[in-house]
């Protein structure tokens, strides 16, 4: 009896405890594993997905859709002109209008300008129609910051050639007066300047330039 209840008893304690252990722990592991990879899963599946989608769907919408149009937008008018070029007007309008090509005379060129800037002063020719003693008095091509390439040369034209890039000064002074004399040409009094009427600027396809007032870069 002894022997009996012993071994019983151990046995079952082993057997129990051992099946008890495996099976919960089994039970245990293999339910805690499944419920929580499958809700893991599956939270994070379905939050993951849906904020991706959301974000990407909004973020991918928004710029596409503002992107594509504006630059599609733009784009699309000005492949219509040989020499789009983007003027201002005495009533304070901008406005996108086919200029003419015209040709270099003696001592200019032809440029494609490849970049220009927009600056202050473009800013206030279009709200304020003026600069200081500088008005908008007719339809004016803005712009004075660019750069380009030479495309045709004039007569007498020996520094430059088709092809060179170039930085563009705006102005022209007159090189007659004490100012010019002095090297102070800034100041010139009578100085033509890109962008200010009646004088046609850079935002433009193709612009003619005296070649004096053109810089070489690399």
């Amino acid at each position: 009896m002894n022997g009996t209840h012993t071994n019983g008893h151990t046995n079952g304690h082993i057997n129990g405890h051992t099946n008890g252990h495996t099976n919960g722990h089994t039970n245990g592991h293999t339910n805690g594993h499944t419920n929580g990879h499958t809700n893991g899963h599956t939270n994070g599946y379905t939050n993951g997905h849906t904020n991706g989608h959301t974000n990407g769907h909004t973020n991918g919408h928004t710029n596409g859709h503002t992107n594509g149009y504006t630059n599609g937008h733009a784009n699309g008018d000005a492949t219509k002109y040989k020499n789009p070029s983007l003027q201002v007007t005495e009533d304070h309008r901008i406005k996108l209008v086919d200029s003419p090509i015209e040709e270099p005379g003696r001592g200019e060129v032809i440029l494609q300008v490849k970049c220009t800037g927009i600056c202050g002063s473009d800013m206030h020719l279009w709200k304020s129609g003026r600069i200081g003693s500088l008005e908008v008095k007719g339809d004016c091509i803005l712009g004075h910051e660019a750069a380009g390439v030479v495309v045709k040369c004039g007569e007498d034209v020996t520094t430059l050639k088709p092809g060179d890039r170039v930085g563009i000064e705006p102005q022209e002074p007159c090189e007659q007066c004490f100012l010019c004399m002095e090297g102070r040409y800034n100041l010139c009094d009578n100085v033509k300047f890109s962008g200010i009427w009646p004088d046609n600027g850079t935002i433009q396809r193709f612009k003619r330039h005296p070649a004096k007032w053109l810089y070489k870069i690399p």
